[in-house]
């Protein structure tokens, strides 16, 4: 991205791997949404208007062990900007005022206390911002009725974890909980139905969709099928879902799930 061909702004060096999942497809770190494209050099966050045509702000990325590329993803909602990045050698949330680059509260894996204190809020938890989540990181997020909904990353952890987020605090609202896996990957999806999220799941060799009611807190449909390969990569395994019809198929196997 240049202001012109001899003045550059910005060189893309940043990491293409998911901080919270190295053997998932690559893909080159980049927000948008409000106006903005949200990029990287690997060592800043740049936030950039659209309308303007100029950088909004710049942000420096901590917490890096720089022996290594760092990775991030980003995304964007209303005003703030969500990050997953390295914390050392760990993985950590970051989420920034979208307007200002303040940033308004961090939380690591494994942390046992609130890494930055809240701008403009008391350190308290109460039953409208649910149960406080030191050490809650999310690996992958959507965003519903302005909460967040994502899966908790737990490296070599046994569990899919689905938890909602208030994105004024980090702290926890609600949960969906399946255990007995091995080293399954997991990323939350939106969904066509209302209140609804769809979660796709790889433990080895079976693969499974969640069709999860954010509102009640109640997974609605499961859906499960064995494979080999890769799921959403051309000859492994596929899937498919609009609102709560979901479909999984796989060489010479196919399974599909139709609401009564």
């Amino acid at each position: 991205m240049t202001t012109n061909r001899s003045h550059p702004v910005y060189a893309g060096e940043g990491g293409s791997q998911n901080p919270a999942a190295a053997e998932a497809a690559e893909a080159y770190p980049v927000g948008f949404g409000s106006g903005v494209v949200v990029v990287t050099d690997g060592r800043n966050y740049h936030v950039v208007d659209i309308k303007k045509k100029n950088i909004r702000w710049t942000q420096p990325a901590t917490k890096l062990d720089f022996s290594r590329d760092p990775s991030y993803r980003f995304w964007v909602h209303g005003e703030r900007l969500f990050v997953l990045k390295p914390y050392y050698s760990v993985l950590e949330n970051c989420v920034f005022d979208l307007k200002t680059g303040d940033m308004l509260w961090r939380r690591r894996e494994g942390g046992k206390k609130v890494e930055e204190k809240l701008k403009g809020r008391e350190d308290a938890s109460t039953a409208a911002e649910g149960t406080k989540a030191t050490g809650l990181v999310l690996s992958s997020m959507v965003f519903v009725g302005g909460k967040v909904y994502g899966i908790k990353y737990e490296m070599g952890g046994g569990s899919v974890i689905l938890v909602g987020m208030d994105p004024d605090t980090g702290n926890e609202l609600m949960r969906v909980e399946q255990k007995g896996y091995s080293d399954p990957e997991a990323y939350v999806e939106q969904s066509w139905s209302k209140n609804c999220v769809v979660v796709r799941i790889q433990d080895g060799n079976k693969f499974e969709l969640w069709h999860v009611d954010v509102g009640s807190g109640k997974m609605i449909h499961r859906l499960q099928l064995e494979g080999y390969g890769r799921l959403g990569e051309y000859g492994d395994v596929s899937a498919i879902w609009q609102g709560p019809y979901l479909g999984l198929w796989a060489y010479e196997k196919r399974k599909y799930l139709t609401p009564k």
